[in-house]
């Protein structure tokens, strides 16, 4: 990253200038001014075009300038009670946020509302650069209904069908993206935040709103084509525990939703909602910690001691009170999961209050490779 943007800030000293002579201008490798250069056209950064023909046999060579237009990438994050939409550049600067009540919507109206903000944050960005929109990202929640089915996922894959995509979220060149919140969310740890230089963790997502995890292997998100990976808020762990907005009782979401509703908010994070029954949270008791920890690291010891992750990344959330969150996971994992499987682990606090913006980020960027 930091070669790029040395490549990058060369480009814009000296425009028309060829791959070589910013090699012998920093003092780097061909390849690397090569391979920083080739991230930089595919971003949109950068622009090249072919010198003058020569007599000379070869390619000629090319001409290097720095892009007269800023180009966006828009994260959509749809939650039940509310939709978030960030502008963020290839680099996670971000240029405008929003977020709009889905309180009195149907479901059906998700995405014209997404659209109109989207287009007030477009209309509000102030560059000198033109600002195009790269690529579109929706964040969607995995929220099964008691027949078993994916409801908000559903309804957001179908309104991205090829019919409807250019309409309501059109402009961008490329087709929109779909990803699961916490998919997101660790990719945007794993690139911008507290995992990049671990390559094998497991994301816990556990904020006042939602909960979910994501397994990330050799820098990979895992994923599957039916995009319930990572789906735990309606994993049973409590038997007689309170009933569930799937039919059933003891779910880990419904367990823990006392918990979570103790969970302060994080400002400029999609977390802050809308609906009224997310008051302000009291702080969780030492109580809550230990219980939080202890359910979440029994949750996890089947997943440690099967594949054995560098580390376990919990939600920026739950920063407060970390420290004995950590120590009642570790203990707990050590019991259910044995030493073995968790001798070296980590158990790392997220560093980003947005992490699912930032990873809408990283996926567009990834999607253009």
């Amino acid at each position: 990253m930091r070669n790029r943007e040395l490549v990058l800030s060369s480009i814009q000293q000296h425009p028309n200038v060829t791959r070589s002579q910013i090699a012998e201008l920093l003092g780097l490798p061909r390849t690397t001014v090569t391979a920083a250069v080739a991230s930089l056209v595919s971003d949109g950064r950068v622009e090249e075009n072919p010198t003058r023909p020569t007599h000379r046999r070869g390619r000629p060579a090319m001409l290097l300038r720095a892009s007269e237009a800023v180009r966006l990438v828009a994260a959509v994050i749809v939650h039940r009670h509310h939709v978030r939409v960030t502008l963020h550049d290839s680099d996670a600067k971000q240029w405008g946020s929003g977020r709009r009540s889905l309180a009195q919507l149907a479901e059906g109206s998700v995405l014209p509302v997404a659209r109109a903000l989207l287009d007030e944050l477009l209309a509000e960005v102030r560059t000198p650069l033109t600002p195009v929109l790269e690529r579109v990202v929706v964040g969607v929640p995995c929220f099964p209904d008691p027949e078993g089915q994916i409801s908000m996922t559903t309804l957001v894959e179908e309104a991205l069908s090829d019919r409807t995509r250019a309409g309501v979220l059109g402009e961008a060149h490329r087709p929109a993206l779909v990803a699961y919140h916490a998919s997101l969310a660790a990719l945007g740890e794993f690139e911008f935040g507290a995992a990049r230089r671990n390559p094998e963790f497991v994301y816990l997502k556990c904020s006042r709103n939602s909960i979910g995890a994501a397994v990330v292997m050799n820098g990979t998100v895992r994923r599957s084509g039916r995009e319930l990976t990572g789906s735990i808020a309606h994993l049973h762990v409590e038997e007689d525990g309170p009933p569930c907005l799937c039919g059933r009782r003891g779910c880990l979401g419904s367990v823990l939703g006392p918990t979570r509703a103790e969970i302060p908010r994080q400002r400029d994070s999609e977390d802050v909602a809308t609906d009224e029954a997310d008051r302000d949270g009291r702080p969780l008791s030492r109580r809550g910690r230990r219980a939080l920890g202890t359910t979440l690291g029994r949750l996890l010891a089947p997943t440690c001691a099967i594949l054995e992750p560098q580390a376990i990344v919990i939600d920026s959330a739950l920063r407060p009170f970390d420290d004995e969150i950590r120590r009642a996971m570790t203990a707990t994992l050590r019991d259910h999961a044995g030493p073995a499987a968790v001798r070296g682990l980590e158990i790392i606090t997220g560093a980003l209050p947005d992490a699912e913006s930032a990873g809408a980020t990283a996926l567009s960027r990834r999607a253009a490779i």
